[in-house]
């Protein structure tokens, strides 16, 4: 039997009985075969013929990132995020979190600095996803980037760090993804600082309140740039920088080859990526010191960026 294409606007009445398997574009116009489509896949043309693709697949370069926020909080006027305690805080116009007060010295977005933390001396709290005791500050992405769709978005979230008194076990700093409604039990974490007294990158991950170490690395100490980025179904990458003349464009555009990648997926634990993360994890920032040391140790997050690429169009 003959093709039939359907056209959209003809009136069916005159069209030929039968099943179409074919599509006429408007252009040409065209007769398209309509291929093998496979279900939860999107449509694609590929000559003369209409495919499907999986989601996935999607390729972006670099140049494809675009900013949903980006802050430097060194601009930002000085306020004290302790003032109150637990709760809401307002930095730049968005509503964070703030957890944890009781383990904390300081906390502050100060002029000149950013946001500034400093944790309980000797306190030993840490930050871990199972344990999340140090002082910690979580932003929601749907406050950073509202239009966010796990199906639809790859999201990139970037911070410029710095830290002082970082000289023993388990003091630093944390970039994190985390669940909004079980954050112990479902979360992603880049740490920079001490681990049994040696500087060190540590990749954490908690799913199902389980947390494994996929990765750590003593070398890029002095990176001073965290990076996260989130694909769902695919899983995390963790990467790491030196903010630079080059790397400035990191809040403004791409990153450089030089950024040292961390981790590539997380997809072996990922039995249910959206269940586990949530459609709209937290952003967190977080000080650590879990050691038994005298010597103050505090962490600044100086630039803020969220970014991300869409996969396929509305």
């Amino acid at each position: 039997m003959a093709n039939k294409y359907a056209i959209y606007g003809s009136d069916p009445t005159q069209a030929d009985t039968g099943v179409a398997n074919g599509l006429r574009e408007t252009l040409g116009p065209t007769n398209l075969i309509v291929g093998t489509i496979t279900d939860g896949e999107f449509f694609k043309r590929s000559g003369n013929t209409i495919i499907s693709e999986a989601i996935s697949a999607v390729s972006a370069s670099a140049s494809s990132w675009t900013t949903a926020y980006s802050v430097d909080f060194t601009t930002l006027s000085s306020s004290n995020i302790r003032t109150g305690g637990n709760g809401s805080k307002t930095i730049d116009g968005k509503t964070w979190t703030w957890a944890n007060d009781a383990n904390s010295t300081t906390a502050t977005v100060t002029n000149g600095r950013g946001i500034v933390i400093a944790p309980l001396i000797n306190s030993l709290q840490t930050g871990n996803p199972t344990v999340r005791a140090a002082p910690i500050i979580v932003l929601p992405l749907s406050a950073a980037f509202p239009t966010y769709s796990a199906s639809r978005h790859i999201v990139r979230v970037s911070v410029r760090i710095s830290q002082s008194g970082d000289n023993a076990s388990a003091k630093g700093v944390r970039l994190g993804f985390e669940d909004t409604t079980s954050p112990t039990n479902q979360a992603y974490h880049i740490f920079k600082g001490y681990s049994t007294s040696v500087q060190t990158w540590i990749v954490q991950s908690c799913i199902n309140a389980v947390a494994t170490t996929p990765f750590n690395s003593t070398t890029n100490y002095t990176d001073n740039v965290l990076s996260i980025v989130f694909e769902a179904p695919k899983g995390f990458q963790a990467s790491s920088g030196v903010f630079s003349s080059s790397l400035a464009n990191t809040f403004s555009g791409s990153f450089p080859s030089t950024m040292a990648n961390y981790q590539t997926s997380e997809q072996q634990n990922m039995s249910s990526p959206l269940m586990w993360i949530g459609t709209q994890p937290r952003i967190l920032l977080c000080a650590q010191d879990s050691s038994a040391t005298s010597q103050q140790f505090t962490g600044s997050f100086t630039h803020l960026k969220v970014e991300y690429i869409t996969k396929f169009p509305d």
